[in-house]
């Protein structure tokens, strides 16, 4: 298993990593959150430009990737915690 998660604190709270998987993957990854309400995601490629975003409360879901280029895309969670950064690469 290849940890590729970044973690940036926008809380004084430490806010533990939300497990999304596979990764990398062909496309389609599962987020997973029992701790934290995820309120929001994004995802973005290398250039910084937003390929897909979600506004939703939720502890998982499914983020689908399976129509974009194979690389690599940072995802950002924003829970009722803070955020975090992951690294998500798709093959």
């Amino acid at each position: 298993i290849l940890d590729t998660s970044v973690l940036t604190l926008a809380s004084a709270n430490s806010i533990q990593l939300i497990p999304v998987y596979p990764n990398p993957s062909d496309g389609l990854f599962y987020i997973n959150s029992q701790q934290y309400t995820i309120k929001s995601w994004l995802i973005t490629d290398l250039n910084g430009q937003i390929v897909k975003k979600q506004i939703q409360s939720f502890h998982s879901g499914v983020i689908d990737l399976s129509g974009f280029a194979k690389g690599i895309y940072i995802l950002q969670v924003n829970t009722t915690e803070g955020q975090m950064n992951q690294k998500l690469i798709k093959e």
